[in-house]
């Protein structure tokens, strides 16, 4: 039931352990809408996930999901 702000202290270790990595906070599914149906959630963060991988194609990239985000960046297999 938290939101993506709360995760402003990880990203800002993040930069500051790795200079000019690009850290993205995906504000989608916050408090109440934690609970909406889990496939609903898939699909919108697949849906914001591949539009960030399609820019670093190149360079890849690594998702870090705490607690249900975890659970979610799993579900892509």
């Amino acid at each position: 039931m938290d939101n993506a702000m709360a995760l402003f202290d990880l990203q800002d270790a993040i930069t500051t352990a790795h200079p000019g990595t690009e850290v993205f906070l995906i504000p989608m599914f916050q408090r109440m809408k934690s609970a909406w149906p889990m496939w609903t959630q898939v699909l919108g963060f697949g849906q914001s996930i591949k539009n960030i991988s399609d820019t670093y194609r190149d360079t890849g990239i690594n998702i870090i999901g705490y607690s249900q985000g975890g659970l979610i960046a799993r579900d892509g297999g």
